[in-house]
């Protein structure tokens, strides 16, 4: 909206920056305020029959909530974490499950749920306003003026008061929700104390864990919170049957209401806790997608099969993979995908075969409409969330043994069948040999061959150029205040949103053109620095001559035919912009990074093989071990011999199967071949390797 171009965007500019100023200052009118911080009301049903009223506010008051709730997210996340992972946290309610999964062990302890009733429309807004006052104060201006006083809620043909708590559905909502349960979570002893906004699990010894539940009951009534308790849950594993006896007796004589949950029935944020409670969690997933899928036949073909393949399908189900070992029960996950398979059929009209179904599921770009199995998925999405969210789940839980990013591996392993212990190489590294690896910036196999060779990596020169524009951004968007010059880094006439990927282009340029094997490292330094004196150099200061190469160089070529050249203004950049980013210069021109630019090689050779390798198992793809060597083996075979090796595969092919790799390649083209890799017989695997 405000990126309209000429004056019309200028003045739309002005005008929201005037208003947000306004709004942000607490001054919108006082005649204004209950329908600006107002919204309109709609009702939802819960599961348990009650309703949730969701309040959809004024476009403007929720754009400027959300310019507040995106400066202080990474502040306030640091405040919360480790106990409150509701806000500002990446990755918390995976982080939240995955410590919980953690904490479980044999001997006699306990898991609460606690749960709020009605949490966010109850909390008492003059204890809100006291906590933004102190932890938020530049803000509490705006705030006040959306809380301080009622607001309109339009709910049909009514107009509903809003008074008390925060509203669902503003943008600050979780962030002043965390402030005012802040220091009642902190106050908790359990061992494991975690919060996802209002839901609340501590864990611990029996009598810690009591004690906890006592201090929740007295203090959040000062807050205006209630506990809605017959949705707590009360989880005792480990110890004897008397021990554990005695805990739940111990609970039900402060709340008979507490639902006592099994291992089959624990779970948290709809995640299971235990194996035991992954079949019922998956049942209860089917249950709803079958029940959701039945409604897409009131829709039309073409939006029945968007809200399945994006809403319906593997999105409905990905979080539960993610945080709990779902790939142990596959006929769960077939059952999932067998839903899903005849909705597709139903929708498309088409009988969907396994020969069918395996073109379905491939990307869009592939022939495929993007199904994705939930099978496939299972194991690599909860080893991704093991192991992003393995720091903040040690930080919840102090580490006992082995941490989740080793049991990552071990399951890793065992799923493969292949040994659990990592084995040092037997042989020696090598001291009489050093092994030069040419390669670009993020080489994830020089540590890998480290451990057999002594390697001195060199960075590919076109790859290194692309080093500069991630940092430009970081700076341009790190730096919030003005420039020596009295203006902000960025806008016309300043460092567009291309800077970085020309300077880096120039640089790349310099390199490959004049850098060789024998280049001294003053002469690479010169060259990497020079698009820096290119960029700042005018008419009244020309700084060509400190390191541009006249190949691209206009200034120079002009000067060397003996002609007069004059700089366009609108393409040179103020001093002050370039000396902002002159420490990503710096930065990129250390000896070691200059030793590493010292050859005449590329990487060319190893692009054309991947280029090749991607076009027939595409990289943005989940591909079995099986479809990946089979692909690996028919692009070397390319690559190495162009199309006459396809004559070799088939004097080894059985007649039939040689029959339908033959139809394959005419009706599907080269990129599919590998479909048939479960039919395609070799004599001997040094034909194609």
């Amino acid at each position: 909206m405000v990126s309209v171009p000429g004056e019309t965007g200028e003045s739309l500019l002005s005008a929201l920056s005037k208003l947000a100023n306004l709004a942000l200052s607490g001054k919108i009118p006082a005649a204004a305020k209950r329908v600006f911080f107002g919204g309109m009301l709609t009702p939802l049903l819960k599961k348990n029959g009650g309703i949730r009223p969701i309040a959809c506010g004024c476009t403007l008051r929720r754009l400027f909530g959300k310019v507040i709730s995106r400066r202080v997210q990474d502040e306030m996340g640091e405040l919360f974490r480790p106990v409150q992972l509701g806000y500002g946290t990446r990755g918390g309610a995976e982080a939240a499950v995955h410590a919980a999964r953690k904490f479980v062990r044999d001997d006699c302890s306990e898991v609460q749920v606690v749960d709020f009733a009605n949490a966010f429309n109850t909390v008492r807004r003059d204890v809100m306003l006291k906590k933004v006052a102190e932890v938020l104060p530049q803000y509490y201006a705006f705030i006040s003026a959306a809380y301080s006083t009622p607001s309109s809620l339009f709910c049909g043909d009514q107009i509903i008061a809003s008074a008390h708590g925060i509203q669902q559905g503003d943008p600050l909502g979780p962030l002043l929700f965390c402030l005012i349960s802040a220091n009642l979570s902190r106050e908790l002893q359990s061992e494991l104390n975690i919060w996802f906004l209002d839901d609340g699990t501590c864990g611990g010894d029996p009598d810690t864990v009591l004690g906890d539940f006592m201090t929740i009951l007295g203090k959040a009534r000062t807050l205006g919170l209630q506990l809605n308790l017959s949705k707590c849950e009360l989880h005792v594993f480990g110890g004897t049957e008397s021990e554990r006896k005695e805990v739940i007796e111990s609970f039900h004589s402060i709340s008979p209401e507490i639902l006592l949950v099994s291992s089959e029935q624990l779970d948290l944020l709809g995640a299971p806790l235990t194996d035991l409670a992954i079949g019922r969690v998956l049942d209860g997933k089917i249950g709803q997608i079958r029940r959701l899928t039945d409604l897409l036949g009131v829709l039309p073909a073409h939006q029945s099969l968007f809200l399945l393949k994006n809403s319906l399908s593997l999105p409905r189900l990905l979080f539960t993979l993610r945080c709990a070992p779902c790939w142990k029960c596959p006929d769960k996950l077939r059952l999932f995908d067998d839903t899903v398979r005849r909705k597709a059929e139903e929708i498309t009209n088409v009988e969907m075969s396994d020969t069918v179904w395996r073109q379905a599921i491939l990307p869009d770009r592939l022939g495929g409409i993007g199904l994705c199995r939930a099978e496939d998925v299972a194991l690599p999405a909860y080893l991704s969330s093991c192991y992003a969210t393995d720091p903040l789940v040690c930080e919840i839980v102090p580490d006992t043994g082995q941490s989740p990013r080793e049991n990552v591996v071990k399951v890793y392993q065992e799923k493969l069948g292949r040994p659990t212990a990592y084995a040092e190489p037997s042989f020696p590294v090598s001291v009489d040999r050093i092994v030069r690896i040419l390669a670009d910036g993020d080489s994830k196999g020089f540590n890998e061959v480290k451990k057999i060779y002594r390697c001195r990596k060199l960075n590919d020169h076109s790859h290194f150029g692309k080093r500069f524009a991630p940092r430009i951004e970081t700076i341009k968007k790190n730096c919030k205040g003005v420039l020596s010059d009295g203006k902000k880094i960025s806008g016309p006439g300043r460092l567009t949103a291309d800077i970085g990927k020309e300077i880096g282009k120039l640089v790349a340029s310099n390199l490959v053109r004049n850098v060789t094997s024998t280049t001294p490292l003053e002469e690479i330094e010169k060259w990497v620095k020079a698009p820096y004196f290119h960029k700042i150099s005018s008419d009244e200061n020309p700084q060509h001559e400190s390191g541009c190469d006249p190949k691209y160089c206009r200034y120079l070529q002009a000067k060397s035919a003996g002609q007069e050249y004059f700089h366009d203004p609108k393409k040179v950049i103020p001093e002050a912009c370039m000396e902002a980013i002159w420490p990503v210069f710096e930065e990129l021109t250390t000896e070691e990074l200059l030793t590493s630019l010292q050859h005449n090689g590329n990487t060319d050779q190893c692009e054309a093989f991947n280029s090749i390798l991607w076009s027939i198992d595409g990289k943005n793809r989940l591909s079995s071990k099986g479809n990946v060597t089979f692909a690996v083996n028919l692009a070397t075979c390319y690559y190495n011999e162009g199309r006459e090796w396809t004559l070799k595969i088939f004097e080894k092919t059985e007649k039939n199967t040689f029959r339908k790799v033959f139809f394959a390649i005419i009706a599907k083209g080269f990129k599919l071949l590998y479909w048939y890799v479960g039919e395609y017989k070799l004599s001997t695997q040094n034909d194609i390797e």
